[in-house]
């Protein structure tokens, strides 16, 4: 895939890592003149609704993330937008994607539920109240500076939740803001359904 607004960058999917109700995520080489670094690809599902509504996935993500990116500071509880733009895969139709931070999660997972679920495994419990005060912290100043640059995320839930690190290294960052409400974008999804099973506010189900 290459870069619609940075000359030079490509971007070489190389496995797929994960799927929702509305993408599919590759994890990916970005290449940029003799440097490569890890990215995610999230690519919309072209199965999901209308081109529209698929544009509009990426244009919300892309606008919340991109208010968050200019950020002085940048808050470090938030996955980071690397580029985005639109591309065109076995001859289909536009295909709209995104290319995020790669968080690394290591052997206890990569997100907040594998975490927990690990956390069972190992201990029997899930996190110690330290560790439990930690992830709060982290996702209540994720979501202030969501909130600060006229974000609503609307589909906050363990899986949407990025982590990295350990012990007092750990990280929490909050991820996938495909249904995210940016103050100003007032297009919605119309009849979609959207957010998450058991974690969407009450009004969107």
């Amino acid at each position: 895939i290459e870069s619609e607004v940075q000359p030079g960058v490509t971007y070489r999917l190389e496995r797929h890592i994960g799927e929702g109700g509305m993408g599919m995520a590759y994890l990916a080489v970005r290449q940029a003149f003799e440097s490569t670094s890890p990215v995610v690809i999230k690519l919309v599902r072209p199965s999901f609704g209308s081109e529209i509504a698929a544009d509009l996935v990426v244009q919300k993500e892309a606008v919340a993330l991109g208010r968050l990116n200019e950020r002085v500071p940048p808050t470090p509880f938030v996955v980071r937008l690397i580029d985005t733009g639109t591309t065109r895969l076995l001859d289909r139709t536009p295909t709209p994607w995104l290319a995020i931070e790669y968080v690394h999660g290591g052997v206890e997972g990569t997100t907040l539920e594998d975490r927990v679920v690990y956390s069972i495994h190992q201990t029997r419990y899930a996190f110690d109240g330290v560790r439990a005060a930690h992830a709060v912290r982290c996702l209540a100043a994720g979501l202030t500076a969501i909130h600060g640059v006229g974000v609503i995320h609307r589909d906050l839930a363990p899986g949407n939740v990025l982590c990295c690190g350990f012990g007092e290294a750990e990280i929490f960052k909050i991820s996938d803001f495909g249904v995210a409400r940016p103050q100003g974008l007032t297009s919605t999804f119309g009849g979609l359904s959207v957010g998450t099973a058991g974690y969407a506010a009450p009004e969107q189900s």
